[in-house]
């Protein structure tokens, strides 16, 4: 393992301390509509663009109609950072009274001027908001499988984070086959459980 997490509370104490700077700063947060997926589309396929495997052609990145996410908007209206996740739900039935939830985050992204405010840290933090907004339980794990060079990003923002092939369980390992973008040669898996 790269790294092992952070405490929880340190985490939601760093979120909460981001949030009200980014407030205070007329920072507003909203969740992805329709109307906003060409703008977040544009933001994410500019600064992460997803090689296709064994090319060196870039993949447009596309909001999926069964994606949700959530966008932060500068004072000017603007998209200036955005999340989008795909909720996969992995309740058999003999957990009725416990729903197990994964939101696989397929792209985040933060326009350049406006890095190192917490906005992407925010917007993980608030990503169990879009399972509130739909009526589900908030419990869940955030999945993302990321480049190396982002690993200290996500440990921060309260995530673990495994090595370069590090094995995952199959039907996981399925499933992010086919609903994250490849975003490096040998990615890491970084998982957070969100009580």
């Amino acid at each position: 393992m790269l790294y092992p997490g952070l405490q929880a509370d340190k985490v939601a104490a760093r979120h909460r301390r981001y949030a009200e700077a980014l407030m205070a700063a007329s920072f507003t947060f909203e969740l992805l509509t329709p109307e906003l997926s060409d703008d977040v589309e544009a933001l994410i396929t500019g600064l992460a663009p997803t090689p296709k495997p064994d090319s060196k052609t870039l993949v447009p990145f596309h909001v999926g109609d069964q994606d949700a996410g959530l966008v932060a908007l500068n004072e000017d209206g603007e998209i200036v950072a955005a999340l989008v996740v795909t909720a996969v739900d992995f309740s058999s039935d003999g957990e009725q009274n416990h729903t197990a939830t994964a939101l696989f985050i397929r792209g985040l992204a933060t326009d350049p001027d406006f890095r190192g405010k917490g906005l992407g840290t925010v917007l993980l933090g608030m990503a169990p908001q879009i399972l509130k907004q739909a009526g589900l339980p908030t419990r869940c794990r955030l999945i993302a499988q990321i480049p190396q060079e982002r690993a200290t990003f996500f440990h921060r923002a309260g995530f673990q984070v495994w090595e370069p092939g590090t094995e995952t369980p199959q039907a996981v390992d399925e499933m992010m086959g086919s609903l994250l973008p490849k975003t490096a040669h040998e990615p890491c898996l970084t998982f957070r459980e969100v009580a």
